[in-house]
């Protein structure tokens, strides 16, 4: 089952038995003593998809925090790769290739070429923690993983829409300050217009249903009338 501390890993090619060897090289660089101490509470997760479109739909229902795609110079797939991108700017995109492939135009975060070398796979474990580490928030008892949109509170957990998690991403990095409802406007919907902000209050009011105690008594998110919304710790914080 996965757990909050599973670092997922999706691999996009034909050839299962490099995704396979990756992972084992991930794990025995892991057992090391320079990384051994960091995952004891972490556990790699690997999952492997034949094309784009399997890779789209784990994608869409619960996000890894790094895809792997087998590149050549007929398949770049860089389109897919920049789709990715656009979708969740957290996630890390690695080229698996069998030669370092200079024309790509896209901006891999990693590349791995097999057999994969020791430094590479220690660069590799290095930039999944660090996705890990960026990808959570926490203010008070609330805590976001804004790759996975899970959002855990002391009333349980819940996965949050997208225009939800941003939100509450944009309040929580922002917490004990003003954010006004214009520059909400402007980074969640693009739109310089407040003539109706009453998908902004609506979505608030989601947002409190999910991690406030008492939504008609918040004390997380917090109105200043007229002007935006401050995200507070909480009383006992």
């Amino acid at each position: 089952m996965t757990t909050p501390n599973t670092i997922r890993l999706l691999y996009v090619g034909k050839n299962r038995q490099i995704a396979e060897d990756i992972l084992d090289a991930l794990k025995k660089q892991a057992a090391t003593a320079r990384y051994v101490q960091d995952f004891t509470s972490h556990e790699l997760c690997l999952t492997i998809v034949s094309n784009q479109k399997q890779a789209w739909t784990q994608v869409c229902g619960h996000a890894p925090h790094c895809v792997m795609v087998e590149i050549d110079r007929r398949y770049s797939r860089e389109r897919f790769c920049r789709r990715l991108r656009d979708r969740l700017a957290p996630m890390r995109i690695v080229a698996v290739c069998a030669t370092d492939i200079q024309e790509i135009r896209f901006s891999f975060d990693e590349y791995v070429t097999i057999p994969i070398q020791k430094r590479v796979a220690s660069r590799l474990l290095s930039l999944l923690l660090d996705t890990e580490r960026t990808t959570q928030l926490q203010v008070g008892p609330i805590r976001l993983n804004t790759l996975s949109r899970q959002v855990f509170t002391p009333q349980g957990q819940a996965t949050l829409p997208l225009k939800q998690c941003a939100l509450l991403q944009m309040l929580m990095e922002r917490a004990g300050s003003l954010v006004r409802r214009d520059e909400i406007m402007q980074v969640i919907w693009q739109t310089a217009y407040l003539g109706d902000t009453r998908t902004l209050d609506v979505h608030v009011h989601w947002l409190r249903e999910q991690i406030e105690p008492d939504p008609s008594n918040p004390v997380h998110i917090l109105t200043v009338k007229g002007e935006g919304f401050i995200f507070s710790a909480g009383p006992s914080a």
